[in-house]
């Protein structure tokens, strides 16, 4: 069982069988030696406890990059959207000039409030970006050391700052095929994170992964209370500890 189940109680009966007032000095000291033993035995099931939450910690937050590359996916996707159906409602967008007279008010509002989204983005992957070389730095991945060498070398952030202007320059058959391709690209980079989905024929194989993270979230929580139950035991330990160095003094 884990710690906080067993341990835990027993460690406090020892605690509350060293304190009873009834006891004799001997029976005391007894049941003291038992409760500093006992919490011994509980601290080394606390650090196994502990090394369980830092790989659940690490797979929730590992978990966090799949999601973040999937929306700044789909919202490149629905920036491709948008300019496709900008370029079938009303052709003469194209070619010209952002200001022009010749571009519906509806477009040229539809330009600027893409060229805002595509900022949105661009910043988002940019801290994704950020965030996975710190990842990858504590927890020495390959998996994440090659996703995160890719974007790297792929210039996404400058290249979507880039399809941002000419969002704005109303280039909108470059930047349509631009959403795309940087919109399939982020999609591949999280799909390389997530690793193989599981067979569907398994029966509990399909959504394995978002239950795996809520368990991984569950038991951190978990953790964070033992840690504590843990402290305020280790505090009156240290009392007890005391009681015992001072009745082995009174007894020369």
């Amino acid at each position: 069982k884990e710690l906080g189940e067993k341990d835990m109680p027993e460690v406090e009966k020892k605690l509350g069988e060293a304190q009873d007032q009834k006891s004799t000095p001997e029976k005391t000291e007894k049941d003291l030696k038992e409760a500093i033993e006992k919490q011994k035995e509980a601290l080394e099931k606390m650090q196994e406890t502990i090394e369980k939450a830092n790989q659940a910690n690490e797979n929730f937050e590992a978990s966090t990059f799949v999601n973040r590359l999937k929306k700044s996916s789909a919202d490149e996707g629905s920036i491709g959207n948008s300019l496709n159906s900008a370029l079938t409602g009303e052709l003469a967008i194209v070619g010209a000039a952002p200001n022009s007279d010749d571009i519906d008010p509806a477009n040229q509002r539809l330009l600027g409030e893409l060229s805002g989204q595509q900022r949105s983005i661009t910043n988002d992957v940019r801290w994704i970006q950020e965030d996975l070389e710190r990842f990858y730095a504590r927890t020495q991945k390959p998996i994440h050391k090659e996703v995160y060498e890719d974007m790297a070398k792929s210039l996404i952030d400058e290249k979507l700052e880039r399809l941002r202007e000419k969002i704005q320059m109303n280039h909108t058959f470059t930047s349509r095929k631009l959403s795309k391709i940087w919109s399939d690209r982020l999609m591949s980079w999280a799909e390389k994170l997530e690793g193989p989905k599981p067979d569907g024929n398994g029966g509990d194989g399909d959504g394995g992964s978002g239950g795996g993270e809520e368990k991984d979230f569950e038991f951190m929580l978990k953790v964070m209370r033992m840690v504590q139950a843990e402290q305020d035991i280790r505090g009156r330990t240290r009392s007890l500890e005391q009681m015992l160095r001072s009745m082995k003094l009174s007894e020369r």
